[in-house]
């Protein structure tokens, strides 16, 4: 259970999260120890100084990169080390839980002390999603989705039009071809982005019921043998075989692959809507010409962004500031 008196560190996940300020909540100049992943930076170094200034105590805030995160994290859970707000990646979520590690912060939805973290304030379904055995351990940060991006005067230039089809894609590798510029590249070397490469065909090879599809899978009565699964990675493979991926377009990091696509020599990436504000947006602001395209439609279904409630916030279910 939260205790009553260390409300603010429950707001203080609901604050990070947009739903607001509360003071006077823990003793003054007390610290929270906030170790996360790097996304939502821009945020925290906005809404962090408003919370201290506004409550006197400090979050001593701790980035680290999404490859070292759960090796740094459960690294300091087994020396004793202090944590008590943690903010990771989703595809952590079943992990964490199963090892106890996130608390259960159900009851502060109904307490009237969290006035501003009520379920309406979230998309509907998000929390949802985050819920296990019928409780809620998680906050989700951000909704966030995935497009294409494409260089405009690289498509101007060779007369090319943003697929609307995954056929259309061909087009770029053989307008492309001789020139040097890579038809599509992406961050093959963020191990996390290559499933994510073949998830964007999921919602259309289900007709578009990856949200059943998905859930299936998590409880297990969907393998990953499934002939869906199997033809999402026919059709990346087949993207290599035409030429559209080719093998300098892959295994970048994510600074590599901004690098190469705002120097002309990448004619399309797939990312998600992060990329825009954490990586394009500098870039765009110098004079890039910068064009976005929902992904490409595959039947039986339609083209739909691969979308989640992104970024998973939690007290540590091992804080003093639990009973």
């Amino acid at each position: 259970m939260i205790r009553a008196k260390s409300i603010g560190l429950a707001l203080t996940v609901a604050m990070i999260a947009g739903l607001g300020l509360t003071a006077g909540a823990l003793a003054a100049g007390e610290t929270l120890v906030f170790v996360a992943g790097p996304q939502g930076n821009v945020l925290w170094e906005q809404v962090i100084p408003m919370w201290e200034q506004d409550t006197g105590n400090k979050i001593k805030f701790t980035d680290v990169p999404r490859e070292n995160f759960d090796a740094f994290l459960k690294a300091r859970i087994a020396a004793g080390s202090q944590i008590d707000v943690i903010m990771y990646d989703p595809l952590f979520h079943l992990d964490y839980f199963e090892h106890g590690i996130p608390a259960d912060i159900t009851e502060a939805f109904s307490d009237p002390g969290y006035p501003n973290l009520k379920e309406a304030n979230f998309k509907a379904g998000a929390l949802d999603f985050k819920r296990m055995a019928g409780h809620i351990y998680f906050i989700p940060l951000n909704l966030i989705m995935t497009l294409y991006y494409y260089n405009k005067d690289i498509y101007q230039e060779y007369g090319i039009q943003p697929p609307a089809r995954y056929e259309d894609e061909v087009q770029i590798a053989d307008k492309l071809d001789g020139t040097g510029i890579i038809p599509m590249a992406y961050a093959g070397k963020e191990i996390w982005w290559n499933p994510m490469m073949f998830y964007r065909y999921i919602p259309m090879v289900t007709a578009n019921n990856s949200d059943a599809f998905t859930k299936a899978t998590i409880r297990g009565d969907i393998k990953w043998t499934s002939p869906f699964y199997i033809r999402a990675l026919e059709l990346l493979k087949g993207e290599m075989d035409d030429g559209v991926l080719t093998p300098e377009s892959l295994g970048l990091d994510y600074d590599t692959l901004t690098t190469i696509f705002v120097q002309d020599r990448v004619a399309t990436i797939y990312q998600g809507t992060w990329f825009y504000s954490e990586q394009l947006k500098a870039a765009r602001e110098q004079g890039f010409n910068l064009g976005v395209t929902p992904i490409p439609s595959v039947s039986p279904g339609h083209g739909q962004p691969c979308g989640s409630a992104d970024v998973n916030l939690s007290i540590y279910s091992g804080t003093d500031y639990m009973e």
